[in-house]
């Protein structure tokens, strides 16, 4: 069995948890405002996590490292919704202990661009209008292109990685952003 094939196995669980949560929120969405706070509260979660995972990986384990940056589409996002972030919420990551815990870490960000097209149709749909959702079309119609560049970089790399580190960093990754999104969403309710 191939180490991606392992890696999808070995996450697949947290994968799914979070993926429910996330599909709640979504089909919680009712009005600008809502998809707004939804991405604000993705911003805080990933941007201090992809600011530590681009200080630790580098070129020569993925080439196009530099491309893989998703957070600044949030704030685009949020600026043509005319939202400005709370930047004293921002969500105490967990620490990148390795390379592999960092891969691990990155494979669920750019995991999340496969799934972020789904998520991109059903906020549209939800909101029955044409919004822009740039974050959740990073790379529009070159994510599959991305997607599969990604995969080629770990598994040239991966005699170099320690297997359980990233199987650490994805499911720590899945399940802190699991947490985040239900504690955040209860916080709201209760703001409300």
């Amino acid at each position: 069995m191939s180490f991606l094939t392992t890696l999808k196995n070995n996450t697949k669980v947290a994968h799914i948890r979070v993926e429910k949560v996330m599909v709640k929120e979504i089909k919680s969405i009712s009005c600008l405002e809502h998809y707004a706070r939804l991405l604000e509260r993705l911003f805080l979660f990933y941007n201090p996590l992809e600011c530590k995972v681009h200080q630790s990986l580098n070129h020569s384990i993925l080439p196009d490292i530099d491309k893989r940056k998703h957070t600044n589409w949030i704030l685009e996002d949020l600026d043509v919704l005319g939202y400005t972030i709370n930047t004293s919420n921002y969500y105490k990551t967990q620490h990148i202990t390795s390379i592999s815990y960092a891969v691990g870490v990155l494979y669920v960000m750019e995991g999340s661009t496969m799934g972020g097209q789904i998520i991109s149709k059903m906020v549209k749909k939800q909101l029955e209008t044409d919004i822009n959702t740039h974050y959740f079309d990073s790379y529009r119609d070159k994510t599959m292109e991305m997607w599969l560049s990604f995969k080629n970089s770990i598994t040239q790399y991966e005699t170099q990685l320690d297997h359980e580190e990233v199987f650490n960093g994805a499911n720590e990754t899945f399940s802190a952003l699991k947490k985040w999104l239900e504690l955040t969403s209860i916080l709201e309710s209760i703001s409300e």
